[in-house]
């Protein structure tokens, strides 16, 4: 399947367009507007090296970074375009690092080919191709090892301790889950069992459902009957509190609990799915009455048997009074 001129679109990051207009040289010695972009940016580039390198070495491929960037600046041409040359130049250097630390560590057989799936995991899919093939072969892992792959690259509640609680694990469960997962996506990503782009499809497909179908469950009675059908009847409710409740009866207790407070779904995003896991943010609205029911939000992950969920895990942000909560909680 060829990828519409939407998600093209969207996967290109605009300021890369937006910028590359023509605009000044840097000159040799402007050191003070490489200062002020290096402050400016800080946040956001120490954010990359953490995502790729962790707490450990993300210090040491931002310095990295910003010795050859420095070095580098008189040949940026397009002083607009100093954010995304910025992120390119913390790019390489995490890899580099990351590089740098596999080959000094022995390496599991088998791992050896691991750089393009982790490349492809840590740049977000850059390449529609690379991404299309990545949905296939996290499509044959087993949900264990896929949900913290999903969660630690594709989801806000990235870190290892989010992911522990999201997940109701410990986080060295978490770390050797990640180990082991990408173990399986490298030999998965030279299989070719399944047709890439029909994966793809079928992910959009279960992100469209869902986009669509929880926000009306607290005012539509068809979708809600919808849902009621989408229901394993032996469906498993993961609470935050790590409390677990069995049978779609609760969950569709918990709908009516929120009707009679005048709170519901109000909005689905970042919805990603890869075979039967599904993970996404919702965002709660509640009444004036009982303006604490529901948290302000929640990431959800589930896990479907056939095309029946059968595994519900909430984990919600905080809520401005623990006092007063729904039987979400």
């Amino acid at each position: 399947m060829s990828p519409d001129t939407e998600s093209k679109l969207i996967l290109r990051d605009p300021i890369d367009v937006a910028e590359q207009q023509t605009s000044p040289s840097a000159a040799p010695g402007d050191h003070q507007l490489f200062a002020a972009a290096c402050d400016q940016y800080r946040a956001e580039l120490f954010a990359i090296a953490l995502r790729i390198c962790g707490y450990e070495r993300a210090d040491d491929a931002i310095q990295d970074a910003l010795i050859t960037a420095y070095l580098k600046f008189h040949q940026l041409r397009d002083i607009n375009a100093i954010r995304p040359w910025l992120k390119r130049i913390t790019l390489n250097s995490c890899y580099q690092l990351m590089r740098k630390m596999r080959s000094k560590a022995e390496v599991p057989y088998g791992t050896q080919n691991f750089e393009p799936v982790e490349d492809s995991i840590e740049r977000h899919i850059e390449s529609l191709e690379e991404r299309d093939h990545l949905y296939a072969s996290l499509a044959n892992i087993s949900p264990v090892l896929k949900q913290p792959l999903i969660l630690r690259y594709f989801s806000a509640y990235n870190s290892y301790a989010q992911i522990a609680e999201v997940l109701d694990i410990p986080v060295g469960t978490v770390r050797s889950r990640l180990s082991a997962g990408k173990a399986e996506l490298v030999k998965q990503w030279h299989i070719d069992k399944i047709d890439p782009g029909i994966e793809v499809e079928r992910s959009r497909q279960w992100n469209r459902y869902y986009k669509e179908l929880m926000p009306a469950i607290h005012q539509d009675g068809a979708a809600f009957r919808e849902l009621d059908r989408h229901l394993n009847g032996e469906l498993e409710m993961v609470l935050t509190s790590g409390k677990r409740l069995h049978g779609k009866d609760k969950f569709i207790a918990s709908i009516y609990d929120d009707l009679e407070h005048g709170s519901g779904i109000e909005h689905v995003s970042g919805c990603i799915t890869s075979g039967e896991i599904s993970v996404m943010r919702i965002r709660f609205s509640n009444s004036e009455e009982h303006p604490t029911h529901c948290p302000p939000g929640s990431l959800v992950v589930i896990e479907r048997d056939d095309r029946s969920m059968k595994r519900l895990k909430l984990y919600h942000a905080p809520r401005p009074d623990l006092q007063v909560g729904s039987s979400y909680s």
